[in-house]
């Protein structure tokens, strides 16, 4: 299917990560329960390293030996794009096209989408998310979701001033969590550089959408 922009007769989702773990659940669920009175378009942004039509890319040091993932959708549309590579954001017309006027963009894509990444692929994770948002801004979309994550706030985990019921939005983050289990702690992290890329998409889409 090829990508257009949105119209009266139907919505259009954008999902960043869109072939991986939940961008490919939420995808399903969206085309699965598209209703003919008004009609699901779905969008799925994947690194170009990430889909069958690979030819390799380097802004996330991502090369085309990485096994191809499925399609989850025979309706979904699939745009190739580093989100990382603000050239390769800025000179996508298709991609830019997919977004005007999009009903929602969903982002989920991380560098590494675990508890466990590195400050360097936390920075990297930050520029998907501040290359995105602009966009989204520019082409008018109507509405941003960003999957954040539990450990913006996991710093309050063993604090023994915050008990149950104690976190609320307005509570200062405490980004990182440290397992108790130090074996865990040694595959897992403490999750502080994946929190800060978590929380640092939360400022910006408060700033953009204030």
């Amino acid at each position: 299917m090829s990508a257009s922009t949105s119209s009266s007769a139907g919505r259009t989702i954008v999902i960043t990560g869109g072939l991986g773990n939940l961008g490919s659940k939420l995808c399903r669920h969206l085309l699965e329960n598209s209703s003919s009175s008004r009609k699901t378009r779905v969008i799925l942004l994947e690194h170009p390293a990430f889909t069958h039509l690979s030819n390799g890319g380097d802004g996330d040091n991502l090369t085309n030996t990485k096994t191809p993932k499925p399609l989850p959708h025979p309706e979904a549309i699939l745009i190739p794009c580093d989100l990382g590579n603000i050239e390769d954001v800025n000179r996508n017309e298709v991609l830019k096209n997919a977004m005007l006027n999009a009903d929602a963009l969903v982002h989920f894509s991380a560098v590494n989408p675990y508890p466990n990444a590195t400050w360097s692929e936390s920075a990297r994770s930050m520029d998907h998310t501040f290359n995105i948002f602009m966009l989204a801004v520019e082409c008018n979309v109507k509405r941003v979701i960003l999957a954040s994550s539990n450990h913006v706030m996991g710093g309050y985990k063993d604090s023994p001033t915050h008990g149950p019921s104690s976190i609320h939005p307005y509570t200062n983050p405490n980004i990182g969590t440290i397992p108790l289990d130090p074996a865990t702690l040694a595959v897992s992290g403490d999750a502080k550089a994946y929190a800060a890329a978590k929380l640092a998409g939360e400022r910006l889409a408060m700033t953009l959408g204030g």
